[in-house]
């Protein structure tokens, strides 16, 4: 290979290092606040809301174990009238 060659072949590495080497790192601002959370800022509403569907399914839940005792019971009656006891 050439000079000429070897040099138009490291033009564009030439090129790359320059283009890094204008490049710097972002300036860090003096006072880096962050933002204040939302969530702790109203905890009554955010357990009230976790809270609710709970209760509901905690009150579904007891509501259907009565009624399968319930129905157990009746299914225990009706077997022990008809089986002549």
């Amino acid at each position: 290979m050439s000079r000429a060659a070897t040099r138009i072949a490291l033009l564009p590495l030439l090129a790359a290092c320059l283009a890094l080497g204008a490049c710097s790192k972002p300036e860090v601002p003096e006072h880096d606040n962050p933002p204040e959370p939302q969530a702790a800022a109203q905890p009554a509403e955010l357990t009230r809301a976790i809270q609710q569907p709970l209760d509901k399914a905690s009150a579904a839940q007891t509501a259907t174990e009565a009624a399968s005792e319930k129905q157990d019971a009746a299914i225990d009656a009706a077997t022990q009238d008809g089986a002549g006891n």
